[in-house]
């Protein structure tokens, strides 16, 4: 996937989600920190995190935290240089370490958003994840 179509795509996740992301900041903190978990999930699984996966996580980060700066980087700035990319790709890192610090290693592996999500459901008469 080119990073074109990854920012693309973690732009199209943002727009979904953003009716549940304007419940709180909390909220807005467990989705980052259930997406960092994925992101870990698949470096594990492949041995590495790549390049795109920390794009991608960035991306998302950013539209999520509204953070100009970040979202500058991702959009203008990543592919500037190889060394421009490393640096923005070891701050991606500090940040997936920073939202998964708490969680203890067989933690990694569960997310927290499909318990709350359904019991927003339960309490709201919905049923968010259930196929379409």
């Amino acid at each position: 996937m080119h990073n074109r179509a990854i920012k693309k795509e973690a732009n199209l996740f943002f727009q979904g989600m953003a009716p549940l992301l304007n419940h709180s900041d909390e909220f807005q903190n467990i989705v980052l920190g259930d997406l960092a978990k994925l992101v870990r999930i698949c470096g594990q699984a492949n041995g590495f995190i790549s390049s795109k996966q920390l794009l991608a996580f960035l991306m998302t980060y950013a539209l999520i935290k509204q953070d100009t700066d970040k979202l500058k980087a991702t959009l203008n700035q990543w592919e500037t240089t190889p060394a421009l990319c490393r640096e923005f790709e070891k701050k991606t890192l500090k940040i997936l370490l920073r939202l998964t610090h708490n969680s203890k290693e067989s933690d990694i592996d569960s997310l927290s958003l499909p318990a709350i999500l359904n019991r927003m459901d339960e309490q709201g008469g919905s049923n968010r994840l259930e196929p379409t």
